[in-house]
């Protein structure tokens, strides 16, 4: 849940534990991500246990928008080209760019120009379908 500037709680989204691996703890962020210059970051601020009588019991997670820094855009940026990499690495025929994508990720210098992730369009147009 992520909270409004007045405190209120306000719904963000459903988790289920196996898709996160164990529970988020105070610090720890989400990132939505769709270009290195389109993504969100929010950061747990408190984590409650709620049980519904006669129901269900689940932590509700509170989030906040997490502030801008080097580091979020530095891993946003590298989690991007390492989605770049898997994809080019299951074509039949990679792209010659796939060891020097190797090379940036790993953090050894490399002589050709830093390669930027693919752009990846958050609302695409029609005219943007592959037929």
């Amino acid at each position: 849940m992520q909270t409004t500037e007045d405190g209120r709680p306000v719904a963000y989204g459903t988790f289920y534990i196996r898709d996160l691996g164990t529970i988020p703890d105070v610090g720890d962020h989400f990132a939505d991500l769709n270009n290195v210059d389109d993504y969100h970051s929010k950061v747990v601020y408190q984590r409650l246990f709620v049980t519904e009588m006669f129901a269900r019991s689940y932590w509700l997670i509170l989030t906040r928008p997490a502030e801008p820094s080097e580091l979020t855009r530095g891993v946003v940026e590298t989690t991007l080209l390492m989605t770049d990499f898997y994809e080019a690495s299951k074509e039949d025929s990679p792209k010659p760019s796939l060891g020097e994508r190797l090379t940036q990720l790993m953090g050894w210098e490399t002589k050709a120009k830093r390669i930027k992730p693919i752009f990846r369009d958050p609302e695409p147009d029609e005219d943007d379908a592959t037929p």
